[in-house]
């Protein structure tokens, strides 16, 4: 089948700690789309990384609609994706995470989607999640419709990140990201649906996210539980939640994310992924 070139962009960030063979693999994700993007934009953000910076460059020799933008320290995911869509020419853009894998059908649908439903700003899709360190693969079915989404996000995410397409406008007058821990996109859906922009996500899994052993430990800490007391404080602000779940869903959040990495392995795979897949 002949590849097509589409009206939407593709952003990609990138940082020192991204395995060199899941990088690669993620680009060239890309290149088996059934739609190609217009142009993809690779934010290096701090990398000093040789082999990742010889990757870059090797992609963007084999798809010439490639820009790379270098910052020169890291300056993390917010600031990366707002400067990345301020050099945007579509207004259709797609987020990949730089150790994840699009699955073929993965921009079609999307772009189809968004073109047909004028009135939806955000379209992301199910998951597979692989466990490197297992080699096992689960199912993430996250909420379709807008009016399950808006109901899941008082309790979770109900939305992965690195599957959307949204339009850059819709997102740009709603302040674009922020810079909140690991939360950034968790904070910029909850604005969205406050302003009034609708969300859906696809039911079949698009997108190969790549689960390791420090997945589980990178989202622990103080920092983590700071960035959920924002997220839980603008909830209540935007009145998705009273006193009492704000207190009630709090505690929980911070019971789970203080817990082991084991601990919380265990919660996350038995419970919140099989819940998911009612």
């Amino acid at each position: 089948m002949k590849k097509k070139i589409k009206d939407f962009s593709v952003i990609i960030s990138v940082y020192d700690g991204i395995e060199v063979q899941l990088y690669k693999k993620s680009l060239l994700s890309i290149l088996n789309q059934t739609y190609l993007p217009k142009e993809v934009i690779l934010v290096l953000d701090g990398v000093k990384k040789k082999q990742l910076i010889d990757e870059t460059i090797k992609f963007k020799n084999k798809f010439k609609r490639v820009k790379i933008i270098n910052n020169s320290k890291n300056v993390g995911i917010a600031k990366s994706y707002n400067r990345a869509i301020k050099y945007l020419k579509t207004d259709l853009v797609a987020i990949q995470d730089s150790d994840d894998l699009s699955l073929s059908g993965r921009f079609k649908a999307q772009y189809d989607y968004l073109h047909q439903n004028k009135n939806i700003s955000v379209i992301g899709t199910s998951v597979y999640e692989y466990d490197l360190d297992t080699g096992k693969k689960l199912k993430k079915l996250n909420p379709i419709s807008f009016e399950e989404i808006k109901k899941n996000m008082r309790f979770r995410n109900p939305i992965n990140h690195p599957t959307v397409m949204f339009r850059k406008g819709d997102v740009k007058k709603c302040g674009g990201y922020k810079n909140l821990n690991r939360m950034e996109d968790y904070h910029l859906w909850i604005r969205m649906i406050s302003f009034g922009y609708l969300i859906n996500n696809l039911k079949i899994p698009f997108v190969i996210m790549h689960v390791k052993k420090d997945f589980y430990q990178r989202r622990s800490g103080l920092q983590i539980l700071k960035s959920e007391l924002t997220i839980q404080l603008l909830l209540f602000k935007k009145k998705y939640n009273n006193f009492l779940m704000l207190l009630i869903i709090t505690f929980a959040k911070c019971f789970y994310h203080l817990c082991p990495a084991f601990i919380k392995k265990i919660i996350r795979n038995n419970y919140f992924l099989n819940l998911l897949n009612k």
